[in-house]
C-alpha cells in the first residue's frame, strides 16, 4: 500500500534511502554459530531481540558514526544503537542517518509503509518509500512527544505483564493445592486443624504427604491397557491416504483435526490406533523441553484420525477419565518436575519412553473428592482464563496505540 499525504507548512518530502548512509559491515558480521550467552560486546541481530547474544571480538565492533539504525532485511524490524556492538551475519544493514534527527527518523521509520515480502529483502523497497520531513527544531518536538507518550504506555504495559505474570503464578499454586488436598479448608474430615492431623506419610522419596483418604499411584496404575506410540510413516498435504495427526495438532485443550498429513495406509494397518474421546496423549519427543511431555485430552473427531509416533496414547480407567483428574493435574509442578527429571536428550531432542512415563508418581483422591477438585481447579482457571483475556486485550490496544501515536507524528499530526 502506498502512503498518500500532504507534508505540513515548512515540511518537505523525500524517499528514507536519501536519509541514510549504508555502513559497510561485510567484514565485522558474527554467524550465530559463534554468539556467546555472556561477553564483552552485545550481538545486534535482525531477530525480534534487541541482543541476540554476545561476542568478546574486539575487531568485529562498530563503534564509529553512532547512532545508527539496524533494519533486518528480511524481519523488517528497526533498533536504535549508540552504543559499540557487533552485527550478526544475515540480514543486517547498519544505517546512518544524514541530516535528519537519529531519534526522529528510528521512530518514523515504524510508520513507513513498504512492500511485505515475507522472508525476501525489503530494503530495497524501504529506500524508495516516500515521507514527510520536518525543520529539526520539529524534529526534536516530535521525539519528545513520542518518547513521553511511549514512556506512559511503557509504564500501562509493565503493569499488565507483571499482572499476567502472577495469574501464571497464582495458576501453578492452584494447581500445587489441588494435587496436596489443600483447596478446601473442609475437606469433610472436620475442618481444617483436623485435616492436618490425617497427613500421611508416604514411602516415595521426595513425594509430599497426602490427606487422610489419598494415596500415591502411578500413571501405570491407571491404565485399562498398555500405552501405545503412534505411527511413523511419510506422508502427504492431500489426499488420498489414512488421516493422522501433526504434533503440532495437539494444544492444552484437545487437538486440532485440520492439521493432519494423509498417510498411504488402509484401515486395517492402523486398527489400534483410532483415536477415541477421552483418550490421553502425551508428546513423547520434542526439540523444547517445555514441550515434551505436555499432556492432552482427545475430542471427537470428526473424521476417522490416527496419530503420530511423537504421541503416546494412554488409556485412563473409566473413573479417571470421567473425573478428569489426570489431564486437570498434568500440567501441575509436581507431574512437571518429574517429566524433566525423566527426559532423555538424543541429537537435540528431548525425549519420554513408555516405561518412563508410566512410572511417574500421581497423588489420588477418593473419587468424589477428585470431582470436586478439578470442578474447583476449573471454576478458578475460568476467572483466571477471563483476566488473562482482558490483559491480552489491553496489550493489543496499547501495541495500536503505539502505532496510531507514530502514524500521528508521521503526518504532523502529534
Amino acid at each position: 500500500m502506498t502512503q498518500s499525504f500532504t507534508p505540513p507548512p515548512g515540511w518537505t518530502e523525500t524517499s528514507f534511502g536519501r536519509l541514510v548512509e549504508s555502513i559497510s559491515i561485510n567484514k565485522k558480521k558474527v554467524p550465530k554459530t559463534s554468539y556467546l550467552d555472556s561477553g564483552r560486546f552485545p550481538i545486534v541481530d535482525q531477530g525480534r531481540m534487541s541482543v541476540a547474544g554476545y561476542s568478546n571480538d574486539e575487531t568485529k565492533i562498530v563503534s564509529e558514526d553512532l547512532p545508527v539504525l539496524v533494519f533486518g532485511d528480511h524481519t523488517r524490524h528497526f533498533k536504535y544503537l549508540d552504543r559499540p556492538f557487533v552485527p550478526g551475519a544475515d540480514g543486517v544493514k547498519v544505517l546512518k542517518p544524514i541530516g535528519v534527527h537519529p531519534k526522529w527518523l528510528f521512530h518514523i521509520a515504524h510508520a513507513i509503509e513498504f512492500a511485505d515480502k515475507g522472508y525476501a529483502r525489503h530494503f530495497q523497497h524501504l529506500k524508495s518509500a516516500r515521507l514527510p520531513v520536518p525543520p529539526s527544531h520539529e524534529q526534536s518536538r516530535i521525539v519528545a512527544e513520542i518518547e513521553k507518550q511511549f514512556t506512559r504506555l511503557d509504564v500501562g504495559v509493565v503493569s499488565l505483564t507483571r499482572v499476567q505474570a502472577n495469574l501464571k503464578r497464582y495458576r501453578s499454586a492452584v494447581l500445587a493445592a489441588g494435587c496436596a488436598g489443600q483447596l478446601f479448608h473442609d475437606r469433610g474430615h472436620g475442618g481444617a486443624a483436623e485435616r492436618m492431623t490425617h497427613f500421611q506419610p508416604n514411602s516415595h522419596q521426595n513425594l509430599h504427604r497426602v490427606p487422610a483418604g489419598w494415596s500415591w499411584t502411578t500413571v501405570g496404575k491407571l491404565l485399562i491397557q498398555k500405552p501405545c506410540n503412534g505411527i511413523s510413516v511419510k506422508g502427504s498435504d492431500n489426499l488420498p491416504g489414512i488421516r493422522s495427526l501433526r504434533l503440532s495438532a495437539m494444544s492444552d485443550g484437545g487437538f486440532d483435526y485440520s492439521d493432519v498429513r494423509y498417510l498411504p495406509l488402509s484401515p486395517p494397518d492402523v486398527d489400534d490406533l483410532w483415536i477415541e474421546p477421552g483418550d490421553f496423549f502425551v508428546s513423547r519427543g520434542n526439540g523444547s523441553l517445555k514441550l515434551v511431555g505436555r499432556g492432552t485430552t482427545a475430542q471427537a473427531s470428526p473424521e476417522p484420525t490416527i496419530f503420530p509416533d511423537t504421541m503416546i496414547r494412554l488409556r485412563l480407567r473409566d473413573e479417571i477419565r470421567q473425573t478428569q483428574w489426570l489431564s486437570t493435574i498434568w500440567p501441575s509442578h509436581l507431574v512437571r518436575k518429574q517429566i524433566e527429571t525423566l527426559v532423555k536428550t538424543t541429537a537435540g531432542i528431548y525425549k519420554i519412553s513408555q516405561p518412563e512415563l508410566l512410572s511417574i508418581h500421581i497423588p489420588l483422591p477418593p473419587l468424589d473428592e477428585q470431582t470436586r477438585i478439578v470442578a474447583d481447579i476449573k471454576r478458578r482457571f475460568s476467572v483466571i482464563d477471563t483476566l488473562e483475556n482482558v490483559i491480552i486485550a489491553n496489550l493489543q490496544r496499547a501495541r495500536t496505540l503505539r502505532q496510531s501515536i507514530l502514524h500521528r507524528a508521521f503526518l504532523g499530526n502529534l
